[in-house]
């Protein structure tokens, strides 16, 4: 009986710390209104050298380029596969026919706007300039964030 009190109260405990999280979270607005960026590497099952450079490529330029947005998930580095059935959704909100990198933007839980970085297969020969566009891009559709 002991045992189901403390375990009760316990309960009761973290349940009302929780609320008050929670609410505290609700009226700060720098919590409430603080944009986030999700950068996306969509891929099928089957891989290639080339997609898997792509994926690498991508994350390098965002820990390079980006880490302290990656720390404080300002942006949030995303691989996912669009042959699960789970993320069949991806293929027709991004219009997605081949492997792909978007990056979206996102506020109080709703996606603003989003863009396709469609250069990365021109550019995945030469890592320097894959890093580049990716960092480019990135900063351009941060700046206009709304």
């Amino acid at each position: 009986m002991k045992k189901r009190i403390i375990y009760l109260a316990l309960m009761i405990f973290l349940s009302a710390s929780f609320c008050i999280d929670a609410a505290s979270q609700k009226g700060n607005p720098a919590i409430k209104n603080e944009g986030k960026f999700f950068v996306y590497y969509f891929h099928t099952t089957g891989r290639c050298i080339t997609c898997l450079k792509m994926e690498k490529y991508t994350y390098e330029a965002l820990k390079a380029y980006f880490p302290g947005e990656l720390k404080s998930g300002k942006i949030e580095w995303k691989v996912i596969d669009v042959d699960k059935p789970e993320n069949n959704l991806f293929i027709k909100k991004y219009n997605l026919y081949t492997k792909s990198v978007i990056i979206s933007e996102n506020k109080d839980g709703k996606e603003l706007k989003w863009k396709n970085l469609d250069q990365i297969w021109m550019k995945v020969r030469d890592n320097n300039a894959y890093m580049a566009y990716i960092k480019e891009d990135v900063t351009d559709f941060m700046k206009g964030a709304k």
